[in-house]
């Protein structure tokens, strides 16, 4: 059934599923089944609305239900064994079919519940549908190699020092440890337990953010706002090269972009070299561009995103 078809059918033949009712719906939910029929539901009325061309914001409303509906299925049969007999029909012991609890079990065990709107906003600002796989993806990710959850990753030196060249000193590293600070020398750092995203930014800052979503995205947010506020005055930034997100593009937008020539190899606690599954872009925003391009073209090419007079 096309598109067109779809819409005509669940228009003539079905109650209209509304937004309010689903949620209410969900949130009575006690039961696999019941998630399921809301997850189905939602579904169903996404496909309907896009069918009949509204609008992504829209669609993802009801798409964030049904990405709600299925995680508390896959928190409801978490515990349920994997499998089983292919001709056993459903019932309390294994709910829904054996795609259905991979697909539930995955969504629940990788995203927090909370998370869910967080990404779908951020989905529907970048004009995607919301989905399962694009709530992994987002999450941390095929495309981000296995950096999940890992956040101590140290900067190898010659990076450090390239960046200590173009400001002519660090006075900030906003997403640090004591063990990192060795090498970075910031002359103020903030850990963990500081959260450096409550605290005050200011002057020259490195910065190479815990890479899991959404938590790299307020990095890059926050140092946005600093040099908006003339907080911080200049600030490399070094992340993966998330080019499709919106934060890796607004920091782009407003600097220098080194693309690191291979994949940087960065150090764990345990003084072993992880090179990541996915490439590094080192980004300037400030006023030193010339001294950027000097230190940072040896590590890559370096492309400037931002109307220039002199680029």
């Amino acid at each position: 059934m096309n598109k067109k078809a779809l819409a005509q059918h669940v228009g003539e033949t079905a109650t209209p599923i509304t937004i309010s009712q689903l949620r209410k719906d969900l949130a009575r939910v006690s039961s696999p089944a019941e998630a399921l029929d809301v997850a189905e539901r939602a579904s169903r009325a996404t496909r309907v609305y896009e069918a009949i061309g509204r609008s992504v914001e829209e669609c993802n409303e009801f798409a964030e239900i049904y990405l709600s509906a299925y995680w508390k299925f896959g928190d409801l049969v978490k515990d349920n064994p994997e499998g089983r007999p292919r001709k056993l029909a459903i019932d309390g012991q294994y709910p829904g079919t054996a795609r259905q609890r991979k697909y539930g079990k995955t969504l629940q065990s990788a995203v927090k519940e909370t998370d869910i709107p967080t990404y779908v906003k951020t989905a529907t600002k970048e004009l995607e549908p919301a989905s399962i796989a694009g709530c992994l993806e987002w999450n941390d990710p095929g495309r981000h190699g296995h950096l999940k959850g890992e956040y101590e990753w140290y900067t190898p030196t010659p990076i450090i020092e390239a960046a200590r060249t173009v400001m002519g000193g660090i006075d900030l590293d906003p997403a640090s440890s004591a063990h990192a600070n060795e090498i970075v020398r910031a002359t103020q750092f903030f850990t963990e337990d500081d959260d450096g995203l409550q605290q005050t930014w200011h002057g020259r800052v490195f910065v190479n953010p815990p890479f899991a979503h959404p938590t790299v995205a307020h990095f890059a947010e926050r140092l946005l706002s600093s040099l908006d506020l003339s907080e911080v005055s200049e600030a490399v930034w070094l992340s993966n090269a998330c080019v499709d997100t919106d934060w890796w593009q607004r920091l782009a937008q407003q600097g220098l972009v080194c693309c690191h020539r291979g994949r940087v190899k960065f150090y764990g606690p345990d003084g072993q070299l992880q090179p990541p599954t996915l490439g590094q872009t080192i980004i300037y925003l400030g006023e030193n561009r010339d001294a950027f391009r000097a230190a940072f073209t040896p590590f890559g090419v370096v492309l400037s995103c931002q109307p220039s007079t002199t680029d």
